[in-house]
């Protein structure tokens, strides 16, 4: 059924067909379901003659219609040609319609034209109130109240109250009271429930979304659009039925996430994995199979408790880009205990240094240490350590022999594991002291071991076997080479 309105103005034959008309724009009122107008409309008179329009200078009387009942009256002060209308949010929250009428003066004794406007309400939203009844209060439209079994509903566009309570209002006024009552179920049971709107505890059910009751921001649940998911309040759970989306504000998930786009924090997932970027050219990925990180910056620093590492040099470094320090480590531990002294600012420590691991290496360049020590001089017992030098524990070794005749170097796969190299395809040299400790009881030769033998070259080129008593040192080249071991003597005290 298409419903609508039109003026019809009669005319004699013969006469100009001018007459005065009202517009409207828009042609209704569009009321929310708290009696709030959402657009103004902008009403004009006009005179019209054939094609022609000019603006009318008239006095508008303006009614809010409820049937053929007028609830109100609004009247322009003085003469216009245009006026904006906006209903009081206040007033005549049953009126279904708007009377606007034109007069040409303020005795309203000539009438020009009129015009009526629809009025258009939404539909009230359903909020259960949580307090008891009270006079004080004021109700929206839509607001239920459980007394007593029975759930009452504030159904008036405007807010207010009644001065008696909802059952006795009803009773006394039954056809003024704005309190309508509804049955309480119990218990309902049912195959198929279809509805446009439901709240089952906490939770909020709408034509597209699901809500949580509370949240955060201005108003209540009733300020977030269900159809459209839009509004100042803020639920804590939205879910949207058409669009798979889930949101929370705190969710504890088990089980398998799948995600191939989103964010977690400032990353954001994509098929490979999780990566963040910006405009300077700054990027982060980590993806199952590597971390690739870009800083696109002359230097940064990590600033802990006590100690800052530069990570592309300090900023003094930077002027030259030749001499960039790669790392720089500064420690701000102001030790003043004694114990302390001797704490090392950095250490490196391998995971196994039975298999003689590499804890540190460098390839290019060299080591420099303006102060304290690159290589100390390790003790040697053979009480506990047995009659094997571990090159692993450092290059120089004071002896200290109780009662072995013989002391073993270190296999070429040991020698050449401390390198990180490969005893049967790399050649290893190192610069190896051994020294007998002056208080040493027993004398001692060095070999090379049974399993791995080798040769000791003086500086003749001639092969002899070092001998060291106590307070003897003997300095010299060990040499692994994928198919030969051997050495020679650099310096001797014997």
């Amino acid at each position: 059924m298409l419903t609508g309105t039109f003026n019809l103005q009669a005319v004699r034959d013969g006469e100009p067909a001018s007459y005065v008309d009202i517009t409207a724009m828009p042609d209704a009122l569009a009321m929310t379901a708290d009696n709030v107008q959402k657009v103004p409309v902008l009403l004009a008179v006009v005179t019209r003659n054939g094609a022609d329009t000019e603006p009318r200078q008239t006095v508008l009387r303006i009614k809010a219609m409820q049937g053929e009942d007028e609830l109100g009256t609004i009247v322009t002060t003085g003469m216009v040609s245009a006026y904006t209308l906006s209903l009081p949010s206040t007033e005549w929250g049953s009126a279904d319609g708007i009377l606007v009428e034109a007069f040409a003066g303020t005795s309203f004794s000539q009438p020009l034209a009129t015009r009526r406007l629809a009025i258009i309400r939404d539909n009230p939203q359903w909020f259960p109130r949580d307090d008891e009844w009270n006079a004080a209060n004021t109700y929206k439209n839509g607001e239920l109240l459980l007394m007593d079994g029975v759930v009452y509903a504030w159904i008036y566009p405007v807010p207010g109250n009644s001065t008696l309570t909802p059952p006795e209002d009803i009773r006394q006024n039954p056809d003024s009271t704005h309190w309508k009552a509804y049955q309480k179920w119990p218990l309902l049971c049912t195959g198929m429930l279809l509805a446009d709107f439901a709240k089952m505890g906490q939770a909020v059910f709408g034509r597209n979304y699901t809500i949580s009751q509370q949240g955060t921001g201005e108003g209540d649940y009733r300020d977030f659009n269900l159809e459209t998911g839009e509004g100042s309040f803020k639920p804590n759970i939205v879910i949207d039925w058409v669009k798979g989306l889930f949101r929370a504000v705190n969710a504890e998930i088990s089980g398998i996430i799948k995600a191939t786009e989103g964010n977690i924090g400032k990353f954001l997932i994509n098929e490979d994995g999780l990566g963040v970027s910006d405009a300077e050219g700054n990027e982060v990925n980590i993806t199952p199979m590597e971390i690739f990180l870009k800083r696109v910056v002359k230097y940064f620093i990590w600033e802990l408790a006590r100690s800052e590492i530069r990570i592309g040099g300090s900023a003094t470094s930077q002027s030259d880009a030749k001499a960039m320090t790669a790392v720089d480590i500064y420690r701000n531990a102001a030790n003043t205990e004694e114990e302390n002294y001797y704490v090392p600012a950095v250490r490196i420590e391998s995971d196994n240094a039975a298999v003689y691991n590499v804890g540190l290496r460098v390839d290019g360049g060299s080591i420099i240490a303006e102060q304290g020590v690159l290589e100390r001089v390790r003790s040697f017992d053979t009480r506990t350590e047995g009659n094997r030098l571990r090159i692993d524990k450092g290059g120089c070794s004071m002896v200290y022999n109780i009662n072995n005749n013989a002391i073993y170097l270190p296999t070429r796969k040991e020698l050449c594991r401390v390198f990180g190299k490969n005893y049967q395809t790399d050649w290893v040299t190192t610069r190896i002291t051994v020294a007998s400790h002056r208080g040493s009881p027993q004398s001692f030769k060095l070999y090379f071991p049974d399993d791995d033998p080798g040769t000791f070259y003086n500086h003749n080129g001639d092969t002899f076997t070092p001998d060291l008593s106590k307070g003897d040192a003997f300095e010299f080249f060990l040499v692994s080479e994928p198919t030969t071991y051997w050495a020679l003597e650099v310096n001797a005290n014997e």
